[in-house]
């Protein structure tokens, strides 16, 4: 996990020309509900930008009940479900990302690697403001905390980072 350019073969692979995107990376399962996943696709929903996409990288037994949201919310066309990524493959999403959402609902998310791992490739992020996150996180530096489960907030900051993002 490193900095580098973007791997134009993933950008090509989802259409990502002239698009902001936002990552998401975590267990689409049951047992992994408080990962937010819900809550990112409704602030994405939520912005009036239709430039900003959205690559979900995981799997699990929700994969098809988070699809069938993105649809309903009318994301089906901006939102990515990758499946599961080999970790040796991870970065090259991070670095395609302007931004990593880790939107957690609840203290069931300690600690939060995936925060870890985008800053290392050096992509911003924004997380619930939750005890791991805010350990990690220096707000405004490299990243945003938000309040867990407050969509308009989650929107506010992905709008922020994407128009800092856009200017470099």
């Amino acid at each position: 996990f490193t900095p580098g350019r973007p791997d134009e073969d993933l950008a090509e692979r989802y259409r990502l020309a002239g698009k902001d995107v936002v990552l998401f990376v975590g267990a689409l399962d049951r047992a992994h509900y408080f990962k937010g996943i819900s809550i990112l696709m409704q602030a994405l929903a939520g912005m009036s930008r239709a430039d900003v996409a959205l690559i979900v990288v995981g799997d699990g037994d929700m994969r098809s009940a988070y699809e069938e949201q993105a649809d309903a919310l009318g994301l089906g066309d901006r939102v990515h479900f990758a499946g599961f990524v080999p970790d040796d493959e991870l970065p090259d999403y991070y670095r395609l990302a302007d931004v990593t959402v880790l939107p957690s609902t609840t203290m069931g998310e300690a600690f939060g690697l995936v925060l870890v791992e985008s800053l290392a490739s050096g992509t911003p992020v924004i997380a619930s403001s939750l005890p791991g996150a805010r350990v990690l996180l220096a707000p405004g530096t490299d990243g945003y905390l938000v309040k867990p489960g407050d969509v308009d907030a989650l929107a506010g900051a992905l709008s922020q980072v994407l128009s800092l993002t856009g200017e470099e």
